[in-house]
């Protein structure tokens, strides 16, 4: 059972020198260098276009307000989070909302969006997460943002992990691509330790 009170979603915890990375500027672009060759190779002389050419400006990618996914009954708004004062990863504060790490790229941006969710809560209550475990490779979501922009996702496969485990990969990526994980808790409930012994993570990719 998960409660807001004393909760501490330990995966997150784990995830911490992925998050520090992230806050010192993990997804910053590297500086640009340039070559001698570069300037050899540039023609002596540059003769400007009879036409303007047209500029395509890519439309940038909002906040993401709202998640659906259609086969296990998911309609939540998402919160935007970012680091607690221990490190970790901010979580959902009601049990039927999912999370996004806002250190991270956005849903529909090159890199891993990771989203977190409950899989329950005080008293019984359903998190929004509840049925997570069911999706499959093949499932579709949506993500759509403050613009009113919808981005569809595939999901690629599913993985737990241990506490233990290496989890680098839920936070990072790099084949140039857009991906969205999603987060969220699983296996046998530790009562002393108030946590589950491991963290179920869906992943995504954008359907182009």
């Amino acid at each position: 059972m998960l409660g807001p009170v004393g909760y501490v979603f330990s995966v997150l915890i784990l995830f911490q020198f992925v998050s520090v990375q992230i806050a010192l500027g993990f997804y910053q672009s590297p500086p640009l260098v340039t070559t001698h060759l570069a300037v050899a190779a540039a023609p002596a002389k540059i003769v400007a276009p009879t036409k303007k050419t047209p500029v395509i400006v890519k439309p940038t990618i909002g906040i993401p307000v709202r998640m659906k996914i259609p086969s296990i009954g998911v309609n939540a708004n998402i919160q935007s989070v970012g680091l607690t004062a221990d490190g970790s990863m901010g979580v959902p504060t009601v049990p039927r909302d999912t999370a996004w790490y806002n250190l991270g790229p956005k849903p529909g941006e090159v890199g891993s969006a990771v989203i977190s969710g409950h899989v329950n809560w005080l008293y019984g209550a359903k998190g929004v997460f509840e049925k997570l475990k069911s999706l499959h490779a093949g499932d579709t979501m949506t993500v759509q943002d403050e613009k009113g922009s919808v981005t569809t996702f595939k999901v690629r496969t599913t993985h737990a992990y241990g506490l233990m485990d290496d989890v680098t990969a839920v936070f990072r990526s790099t084949d140039g691509k857009s991906h969205i994980n999603l987060v969220t808790c699983a296996g046998v409930w530790d009562k002393k330790a108030k946590m589950y012994d491991k963290r179920l993570v869906v992943f995504a990719d954008k359907v182009e």
